[in-house]
């Protein structure tokens, strides 16, 4: 966790140094991998957070704009945008981690249902003839025991 956290904030200074460098086109989008990535390992309030701190890092980095409503318009949007992604993977993530604690409840309750199978499985196993050596008479081949 602590290695996923340093590559979230490695792609995110990244990313805002790349904001810095180019001035002709914004990389707010870009954004949306280490806040996607956060949004995974992390609870819903860092991930929330740092879509701000991502927001905040757009403005002071990015290319300079007029204070205008057009510049409020495109901020807000972006906000909303961090934020639809972040809690958008962090449900999906919280489905994964649900999942995978059922799937180990039924994976340690299955050694005691297994003999059930080995039990039942040789009746329902299919017994081949050696006389039929090509598979074009398949149902000829095999019978039920």
């Amino acid at each position: 966790m602590v290695v996923l956290t340093f590559v979230v904030i490695v792609g995110i200074s990244a990313v805002g140094y790349a904001d810095k460098s180019i001035s002709s086109f914004s990389l707010a989008p870009l954004y949306f991998l280490p806040l996607a990535l956060s949004a995974l390992i992390h609870p819903l309030r860092i991930s929330l957070a740092l879509s701000v701190v991502c927001l905040g890092l757009h403005d002071l980095l990015g290319q300079v704009r007029d204070a205008g409503v057009s510049h409020i318009t495109k901020d807000a949007t972006a906000l909303l945008g961090y934020i639809f992604v972040v809690i958008v993977v962090n449900q999906l993530g919280t489905q994964r981690r649900r999942l995978a604690e059922v799937a180990e409840k039924q994976a340690t309750s299955l050694p005691a249902k297994s003999s059930w199978p080995r039990k039942y499985s040789r009746a329902f196993c299919l017994v081949r003839f050696p006389r039929c050596l090509d598979l074009s008479s398949l149902p000829e081949c095999t019978q039920p025991r």
